[in-house]
């Protein structure tokens, strides 16, 4: 219950005071006058409306023309401008020759398909020949094979690495080989790069271990008697075309199970994008079982509702298929504008399209209600006056209620938008603010940049936008003919339908809102919450950081399936490969700290997790001591530097040592190049000559599975390489992009969660114009952000990209059914009130949300499927919040502001009698929060006094 403060004016009548809720009523009163005339607009003009907006869609729709589909999700979840992706890049000139040196590998494996053991007989390896055939005779259609895209080894041979390399990939060779368990069981070396002999430069084989083409053997006195698993690996130059990688993967589709003995599975970088794009158009078939379930639901609800009040029913159910078309309309206009503006479709934005089915339908839920709840009894006017009058009357109370939504979701994904450099949370959040995608090589950084949720949150703030704007007019404008046709049915054939007044309630609404605001539910709601409190910060206590790029690809995937079994039998080794580098700012800052340098390598090698540092200073000494090198200024110790990599003798070998020299290239001794990856790299130099630019520290450190584990030793080695020359030889430890992200996230998603929660507590401020109800819808999102955070722990879930975005999207939608509770308690006569008028449209409103997300249970993508668990906990959460939390909160604050006036009122009361006792010549007062009214009661003896207070008394039990 809410009463406006009043004060008296100089003539002693009441005047408004000036104040943050005057002004507001007044913008209020303003907006409920500019949708009424709205509503009798669509009301006299229907088709009209009807017209203008279907044109309005259609020139939006043109963009779909140039309809995209992005499945590259192993990248699409990762930092954008993050220093990692620069440094990457920046590795990748510094100590690679030439792009064209960049190779993928393409991956085969295989299992038994009736047996563990692969190696039971010949078969299996018989059925591999037939598999690899088949690869090798691949075409893309243009005479294109994948063996004309494999790397060159030093012997002139395909860089295939297999166990049918054993017999040079000659079928023949292996069925004359009697001994082929004792030759799978000795090493082979050909089929891999060579090393550069230390002794005498000559190129040698390296022997590949077993563990790269067999998984979990066993060798018995020299005969290999069982594998469970077989790799194939081909590696292909960097510019091998997609179509080529294609027509491999077909291949190897179509040949599995091999002979019924093999199951082989595929991975390459085309397979694992074909297997996110598969599960995308999977999801896109998901969205009409979600129409026809929201169709179905909404006709059921209109005609239950038309049969209630004596209306047709079948007319009234086709609002459920006009209220479905609105929210097409709106998706072919936002995703038109999207597309227009230069994105592209991916996984995450089929997230988007059920959520702006399941908010189309809530607004028209609570459009619907309200027009239903106006009075059409008056017979002097005509059919179309009449319904004009209906339509503007609902209108005037839905049409504000549904702008607080849509603004509080809008402006939620607007602040993402804004604010979060997560792509995925971006573009989903704010299409509007015009942001376009780009690719930054900045170093310096505020938050992280994800592709996929860049668009997002823009999708998702057009979709909302142009939802709201099709429900107060193309969806009003079908209301309008509804109406018509329904005040026309009732003057002719004399249907009295009984409406409830507008803002009355129903029976069973009334006696359920009764309950909820009765003070011992509302002992058990405040236990629920405290509950879910502690759970939600228990859970968040123990929630880890984890991501996968595989997690994208389907579960049932070829591209799934190779992961699982590379996972299980080839990724055993218990070490973690990290690199460090120096990334010099001038050529004499290796000289000038030198001893810093030093330090800094002795420090990392001194790390209790890391089991071997690569350092060329080691090597770098020794040569020093061998060849009595010394140096006393930049000019020797480059000097130094440039005989040691022209005698460079080690560890390493000669290929280690990079040279740029325009051309770029590796300078070897006798002008012999390689393009192996190297530790040290050379600049030319003004002079002539060449003087070091960067190096590369290998280290071996133990491996550890926890992602937060590794951010851990990552940042403490960083630490190290900060206390030691970081700033001025530019030192850093290389992280993967999926760990740079993961380490960002939280800060991220908490200053995200910040800027809209402040965004939607200004929008609720705004439009409801009362600070304490602002702030209860700021109690709301922490509460259903804190208890969904816990969630994700209790579910089995983690902390990622993909996570945050949900967390993001939660504020935007945990108020909306509170928000139409709250605004309703401003316009009714108590919480109950509200409640029961708020109910069936709220419950309806769940309802279809549910709907439209249940689909998303049955997708193939881990990301929607994520996001149906997630969403089913918000509208959960939302449902409880909305029906049960804010109506209990504002019925406690209207009990204790009774208190307090009813206070106030006993002590001025008390004041006043005293002063009638004392001879005070007036009439008594009955005072009503600030202000007071006079009362005509003349002073007399007790039983006047006694009855003013009774009457004072029961204006306080009745609310007055």
């Amino acid at each position: 219950m809410w009463v406006p403060s009043m004060e008296l004016g100089d003539d002693g009548a009441e005047a408004p005071r000036w104040s943050l809720e005057a002004a507001t009523r007044f913008v209020d009163g303003k907006i409920a006058d500019f949708f009424a005339a709205l509503g009798a607009l669509c009301a006299r003009r229907p088709k009209k409306v009807l017209a203008v907006s279907v044109c309005a869609v259609l020139l939006c729709s043109v963009g779909l023309s140039r309809f995209t589909i992005n499945s590259n999700d192993d990248t699409l979840y990762l930092p954008e401008d993050a220093p990692s992706i620069e440094r990457n890049g920046w590795i990748g000139r510094t100590f690679v020759r030439a792009k064209t040196e960049k190779s993928s590998t393409f991956y085969v494996f295989g299992t038994g398909a009736a047996h563990k053991n692969v190696l039971r007989d010949r078969e299996a390896l018989r059925a591999l020949f037939g598999v690899h055939e088949k690869i090798v005779a691949a075409e893309d259609g243009h005479g294109r094979t994948l063996y004309d895209c494999g790397v060159t080894n030093h012997y002139g041979n395909k860089v295939w690495l297999g166990p049918l390399g054993y017999w040079n990939y000659s079928r023949d060779a292996f069925e004359a080989d009697d001994d082929w368990r004792g030759t799978l069981a000795r090493p082979r070396a050909v089929d891999w790069y060579g090393i550069t002999s230390v002794n005498d430069g000559k190129v040698k084989p390296q022997e590949t271990p077993l563990t790269r083409v067999l998984g979990d053997f066993e060798i018995v006195d020299g005969a290999m008697v069982s594998a469970s698993a077989i790799q194939f690996m081909a590696k292909l130059v960097g510019d091998c075309p997609d179509s080529v990688s294609r027509a491999g993967d077909a291949a190897v589709e179509a040949a599995s199970p091999a002979r019924g003995v093999l199951d082989v599975f595929v991975h390459s970088h085309t397979s694992y994008r074909d297997a996110v794009l598969d599960a995308l158009k999977h999801d896109l078939t998901l969205v009409l079982a979600s129409l026809a379930l929201l169709v179905a639901f909404a006709s059921v609800c209109f005609g239950v509702d038309a049969r209630t009040r004596g209306d047709a029913v079948g007319p009234r159910a086709l609002l459920g298929g006009a209220a479905l078309a609105s929210v097409l309309l709106a998706l072919a206009a936002a995703f038109g504008l999207w597309m227009a503006f230069g994105g592209y479709f991916q996984n995450l934005m089929a997230a988007a399209i059920f959520m702006t089915l399941g908010l189309g339908v809530d607004d028209a839920f609570v459009v619907v209600d309200a027009v239903d709840a106006v009075d059409d009894d008056d017979d002097d006017l005509s059919v179309e006056e009449a319904a004009a009058n209906k339509l503007g009357e609902g209108l005037r109370t839905a049409g504000a209620s549904i702008l607080l939504t849509s603004c509080t979701d809008a402006a939620a994904f607007a602040a993402c938008a804004a604010t979060s450099n997560i792509p995925a949370v971006t573009s989903f959040c704010g299409v509007a603010l015009g942001r376009k995608q780009k690719y930054s090589t900045r170093l310096q950084y505020s938050f992280i940049r994800t592709v996929s949720t860049y668009s997002f949150d823009r999708v998702a703030a057009l979709c909302v936008a142009c939802d709201f704007l099709l429900q107060v007019t193309f969806f009003a404008a079908l209301l309008a003919l509804d109406v018509r046709r329904g005040i026309a049915r009732k003057r002719r054939f004399g249907a009295a339908a009984p409406l409830r007044a507008r803002g009355a309630a129903k029976g069973p609404c009334a006696a359920v809102a009764q309950f909820v605001t009765r003070r011992e539910c509302r002992l058990v709601v405040a236990g629920l919450v405290v509950v879910l409190l502690a759970l939600g910060v228990a859970g968040a206590s123990k929630l880890e950081m984890e991501y996968e790029t595989q997690w994208m690809a389907p579960d049932d995937s070829s591209a799934r399936r190779a992961y699982a079994v590379e996972e299980q039998y080839f990724l055993t080794s218990n070490v973690w490969f990290v690199d460090a580098y120096s990334r010099h700012a001038s050529p004499s800052a290796l000289y000038d700290h030198y001893e810093s340098y030093v330090a800094a390598l002795r420090k990392l090698d001194a790390l209790k997790f890391n089991g071997l540092t690569k350092s060329w200073v080691a090597e770098f000494d020794a040569y020093r001591s061998a060849f009595n090198a010394s140096w006393s200024d930049e000019a020797g110790f480059d000097a130094a530097i440039r005989d040691f990599r022209a005698h460079h003798a080690g560890h390493y070998g000669r290929e280690l040592v990079a040279y740029e020299n325009g051309g770029g290239g590796v300078l070897m001794p006798g002008g012999a190049r390689t393009a192996a990856c190297t530790i040290l790299s050379f600049r030319d130099g003004a002079n002539g000559t060449d003087s070091v630019c960067a190096s590369k520290i290998p280290m071996s450190w133990k491996k550890v599975n926890e992602k937060s584990t590794q951010m851990r030793r990552l940042d403490e080695a960083q630490a190290l390489l900060d206390a030691h020359g970081a700033e001025e030889l530019g030192l850093f430890v290389q992280r993967s992009a999926v760990l740079e992200a993961l380490a960002l996230t939280w800060p991220q998603t908490v200053k995200s969660v910040g800027y809209v929660a402040l965004t939607v507590f200004l929008t609720c401020l705004l439009l409801l114009g009362r600070a304490s109800a602002a702030a209860l819808m700021l109690g709301v999102m922490a509460f259903v952000d804190v208890v969904l955070i816990g969630a994700l722990y209790w579910i089995g879930e983690y902390c990622n990209m993909i996570t945050a975005v949900i967390l993001t999207l939660a504020i935007g939608l945990a108020v909306d059914f509170s928000a139409h509770v709250t605004h309703a308690y401003f316009h009714a006569e108590s919480a109950s009130s509200a409640l029961a008028r708020m109910l069936p449209p709220i419950l309806k409103a769940g309802g279809s949300t549910l709907l439209a997300v249940l689909p998303m249970a049955f997708s193939q993508s881990y990301v929607i499927r994520l996001f149906f668990a997630m969403s089913l906990m918000i509208i959960s959460l939302g449902l409880f919040v909305g029906l049960l939390v804010v109506p209990a909160a504002l019925q406690t604050a209207d009990d204790v502001a009774l208190y307090r006036n009813r206070r106030d009122l006993e002590n001025r009361l008390r004041t006043a009698s005293y002063a009638h006792d004392d001879g005070f010549a007036g009439g008594g007062h009955d005072y009503i929060g600030d202000s007071y009214h006079l009362i005509d009661d003349e002073p007399g003896g007790d039983d006047t006094r006694r009855a003013s207070r009774l009457r004072v008394m029961e204006l306080c039990d009745t609310g007055g």
